[in-house]
């Protein structure tokens, strides 16, 4: 079962732009981290950041498909 939230499209828009800046930025820091533990919190944030990237791309904005 999946559950949508009833967000517009300027917001659904601005998730995947904040999530794919964050996408984007997160490998310098994992590169830059000195400490294992934190090298190891930003690897798993990158790969969640990825998976919701890649649901939300999948599912899309269900008003944006309605409007087309």
């Amino acid at each position: 079962m999946s559950i949508l939230p009833d967000i517009s499209y300027a917001e659904w828009a601005l998730l995947v732009e904040l999530l794919e800046r964050e996408q984007n930025t997160l490998p310098e820091e994992i590169d830059h981290s000195g400490l294992a533990h934190v090298k190891v919190d930003l690897e798993q944030r990158l790969e969640t950041v990825d998976n919701l990237l890649e649901r939300l791309q999948a599912v899309g904005c269900p008003e944006y498909a309605d409007a087309t």
